[in-house]
């Protein structure tokens, strides 16, 4: 009797011991494939914008072999050793975040960007979830856009050299900012990507900007100074002997300026000038140029224009209504004329001077052409 309770006590402990171990065994597998699972999401969530690539069963981290009956016999699984990816996404990610430039990683052809480090949404004032996903397109400047896209065809077709361009960017808040862009080809993912790097030159315009306007400026009458002047002579001279584009020059001279500055002083003629200089703004095209050639005396060139004398006419009266408190109407003088088969600047500026000084002679506040 006690010999049978005996061996039922010790089925009874076998079956449990069975159980479980068979528990355990299913325990720590599910423990496994757990920390499998977690590691991969580790990766993923640590793989940043770096190149790394998978084995070709990528995901099958864990198997579960079966018997014919279809029951669970064992697991097996493998481990990647995430390491060195991970401290190459610590490295780029320190380079990239305390880069004092902008930072973004476009998948050209995706058309989509990947990456944007902190400074270039500081730059264009955007969230992160604003800018991955998106065109690098939708952030230039729309006279800038056929530039860019030139550039992004270029890459796609192969180059593979650096790539360098200026462009302009609209912010959120819809201000305009310069941009120096370098770009390089990287390998991410398996994929060709371009690594943009901008550099901020707003101010650098700027000044650049403002250094040109001082050196081409007169600074009292705000129009072109002689050195620029001559320049954009030349330019319509060129034109007109290269492809026969018509154009007109009018001189004009300050009636009695010296009588003026003596009897007045300085600053009602530096007052007389301006005037006039405001006139002429008033009475040309945007495709005219105005420029202060010395003391009184302004050239003005009329492109496209093979009949000057109806514009000297118009800014003569447009002066002539201007008056000088103490001293009465201003007037001028004006000489013209038009360029001719083998003219150089001396050439058409010494004619104009012949035809205004013939108006000086027939009693001033005319105009004549030559």
């Amino acid at each position: 009797m006690f010999g049978s309770i005996k061996q039922k006590i010790g089925s009874s402990f076998k079956l449990l011991r069975e159980d479980l171990a068979r528990k355990a065994s299913i325990a720590c597998a599910i423990l496994w494939n757990f920390w499998v699972l977690a590691t991969y999401l580790f990766f993923h969530f640590c793989s940043g914008i770096l190149h790394y690539s998978y084995p070709k069963d990528r995901g099958r981290f864990l198997e579960q072999p079966q018997d014919n009956e279809g029951k669970i016999v064992g697991y097996y699984g493998y481990v990647m050793d995430i390491s060195e990816f991970y401290e190459k996404d610590m490295l780029f990610r320190l380079f990239a975040e305390n880069n004092p430039n902008g930072v973004i990683l476009y998948d050209f052809q995706g058309d989509k960007i990947v990456y944007a480090n902190k400074v270039f949404l500081r730059m264009l004032k955007y969230q992160e979830e604003e800018v991955i996903g998106k065109s690098v397109l939708a952030f230039v400047y729309p006279k800038d856009l056929e530039r860019a896209k030139s550039i992004i065809d270029r890459v796609k077709a192969g180059f593979k050299k650096h790539a360098e361009v200026i462009l302009k960017l609209t912010t959120k808040t819809g201000k305009v900012k310069w941009f120096k862009l370098v770009g390089h080809v990287v390998i991410y993912r398996n994929k060709e990507h371009l690594l943009i790097t901008l550099v901020d030159i707003t101010m650098e315009k700027k000044r650049e900007k403002r250094l040109f306007y001082l050196a081409t400026t007169d600074k009292l009458t705000k129009l072109l100074n002689r050195h620029a002047g001559i320049k954009m002579f030349e330019n319509l001279l060129y034109q007109a002997q290269r492809y026969g584009v018509p154009f007109s020059l009018l001189m004009l001279d300050i009636d009695n300026f010296k009588k003026l500055n003596d009897e007045l002083g300085h600053l009602a003629g530096d007052l007389a000038l301006q005037k006039v200089a405001k006139a002429i703004k008033k009475g040309i095209r945007k495709s005219d140029v105005a420029i202060r050639w010395g003391g009184e005396e302004f050239l003005i060139l009329l492109s496209y224009t093979a009949d000057p004398f109806p514009i000297g006419e118009k800014i003569r009266k447009l002066i002539n209504a201007m008056s000088i408190e103490g001293y009465g109407p201003l007037s001028v003088s004006v000489g013209a004329t038009t360029y001719r088969e083998g003219d150089t600047i001396d050439s058409m500026i010494q004619r104009a001077d012949s035809a205004l000084y013939s108006a000086k002679r027939k009693g001033k506040n005319r105009a004549e052409v030559a």
